[in-house]
């Protein structure tokens, strides 16, 4: 994301990521330079993030539900 780009920033770090890394003055935009800011969740701090309900998969890839 953009630093110029506050809603977003907002978003993330609510939902739990945190800021990995910048790219300064990485993009031209309205006249002048900004810097990308890289955001980043691992796995083990996924079920801690703010989003209510969430579950991290089960291990051994991706397993289809099926009704019984």
């Amino acid at each position: 994301m953009y630093e110029y780009n506050q809603r977003a920033q907002r978003t993330y770090t609510r939902l739990g990521f945190r800021p990995e890394g910048r790219q300064r003055a990485a993009v031209f935009h309205d006249g002048r330079f900004h810097d990308r800011i890289l955001m980043g969740l691992l796995a083990n701090e996924y079920p801690a993030s703010p989003a209510a309900g969430w579950q991290q998969p089960a291990r051994g890839g991706n397993q289809a539900v099926t009704d019984s």
